[in-house]
């Protein structure tokens, strides 16, 4: 099996919706039979608890990734894996990654090749900030999805984020933009018809199609599982956007 990408989802502002982002984008890439494997790089553990595991029961998980330990893969369900955190993951920062000899930024980059042979797709669910978990994220991945919320908050975040990415070129200089997504998107506000529009300008094709703020993703993940019905569409749609640009 050949690995064709690995994508974080990342922006430096919290509650933008890059969980969701990572379990709804993933469950789709698995539904269109396409062998993905989801980290939960958050020491939150928001994408192990939206996918079922508790982050204080889990034994290994992505903490193993940085102690040079043995990787136990989670199925979730056909095609789709996950590698959970757990509760060592937040004492990275402090120890291991900073004392590394391979340098603090691009552990994940080397721990995560032996992962790569059993998976087509690896989507990385990142901190809220741009700690060194987000910096290993970001260094290996070839791709960065940004969820953005409509808010002139989350925009003036963006531009920081922007000039980060740029820094990052000494870590990777082969790390692209796959995507924007506007998220939690409420059309009758002007205020974020007039930022989706900034958006838009700004990122061009790159910015998807905004995500409605619908109470049916607090539901999905409550439950531990993907959106459903209609919702769902969206996510087939920015998966075959996926799947078409690394087959190119």
């Amino acid at each position: 099996m050949e690995l064709i990408m690995i994508i974080s989802a990342s922006n430096q502002k919290g509650g933008v919706g890059k969980t969701t982002t990572v379990i709804n984008l993933g469950a789709a890439l698995a539904a269109a039979g396409k062998e993905t494997l989801l980290i939960d790089l958050d020491p939150q553990g928001s994408l192990s608890q939206g996918l079922g595991f508790q982050p204080d029961k889990v034994i290994g998980g992505s903490y193993e990734l940085f102690a040079n330990k043995p990787v136990e893969i989670l199925w979730h369900s056909e095609n789709l894996a996950v590698l959970p955190t757990n509760i060592n993951l937040a004492d990275v920062s402090n120890d291991i990654v900073k004392n590394n000899k391979h340098g603090p930024t691009s552990i994940l980059k080397r721990t995560i090749k032996p992962l790569a042979a059993d998976f087509e797709y690896i989507l990385i669910d990142t901190p809220p900030n741009l700690d060194y978990l987000t910096l290993n994220a970001l260094g290996a991945s070839q791709y960065v999805i940004i969820p953005c919320q409509c808010q002139l908050a989350a925009v003036r975040g963006l531009e920081l984020f922007a000039r980060t990415l740029e820094d990052l070129a000494e870590i990777n200089d082969s790390l692209e933009v796959l995507a924007l997504i506007p998220t939690m998107y409420t059309a009758s506000r002007k205020i974020e018809q007039d930022i989706l529009t900034i958006l838009q300008n700004d990122y061009g094709d790159k910015c998807r199609p905004p995500l409605p703020d619908r109470v049916e993703y607090l539901r999905a993940n409550a439950e531990g599982r993907a959106v459903s019905g209609d919702l769902f569409d969206y996510w087939i749609d920015l998966a075959a956007f996926v799947i078409g640009k690394g087959g190119k």
